[in-house]
């Protein structure tokens, strides 16, 4: 008698068929395949973002035509200010890029832990790009100091901008130092907590 054409032997074989067509889903899923790639695109699209930005900065001044009214020394300054940005936000870019290549070393075979990694490295980046933009931005804060004295002199007689152009620079080279050592910790304290797991889960199984 063929048992296959019992109800039930149908239903079973109904049901494993589509348990075997999420399952290999669920492997890519548990071996944290799926979260590597997400996170390799993510790295890619905030690097992209980093190099769209001085080009969509530079449009928006083309567009209100931010030279027609100014002096030639202020227009250079400008000028020096987008090459100071643009500098600023390649070297963000090659952060992420950097990062991105070395996401799939994140990850040992064996871990039951696969998002905390991620998550992690993902801090540590975000804060090493604030860090590294902030910190280059410093030449482009003090051009940007040099152009507000420029104009503001001549609706506020007599103003004292000396202040502001010099330590902006330092305060921005200070918050960027802070952002990086920031998450740092943080990145080095979630890591550690995904370390002492993994060890505790290895040495219960050797006691056992």
């Amino acid at each position: 008698m063929n048992v296959s054409m019992y109800p039930e032997n149908i239903q079973a074989n109904q049901g494993n068929k589509l348990a075997s067509f999420i399952k290999p889903v669920l492997n890519l899923i548990d071996n944290g395949v799926i979260y590597r790639k997400g996170f390799w695109v993510l790295y890619l699209l905030h690097a992209v973002a980093s190099l769209f930005i001085p080009l969509f900065l530079l449009g928006f001044a083309l567009a209100i035509d931010v030279f027609k009214y100014q002096s030639i020394g202020i227009s250079i300054c400008l000028v020096l200010m987008w090459l100071s940005i643009a500098f600023s936000f390649c070297l963000g870019f090659q952060v992420f890029l950097n990062r991105m290549e070395k996401i799939d070393t994140l990850l040992k075979e064996g871990n039951e832990f696969v998002a905390i990694p991620l998550i992690a490295d993902y801090i540590k980046t975000a804060g090493e790009y604030i860090g590294i933009v902030f910190i280059s931005l410093a030449p482009c804060f003090v051009l940007f100091g040099i152009v507000a004295f420029d104009i503001a002199k001549n609706a506020i007689p007599n103003i004292n901008a000396g202040v502001t152009i010099v330590f902006t620079p330092i305060f921005m080279a200070i918050l960027g130092y802070v952002a990086m050592l920031v998450s740092k910790f943080c990145a080095e304290g979630i890591t550690a907590f995904a370390a002492i797991a993994n060890n505790t889960k290895n040495l219960t199984k050797t006691v056992h």
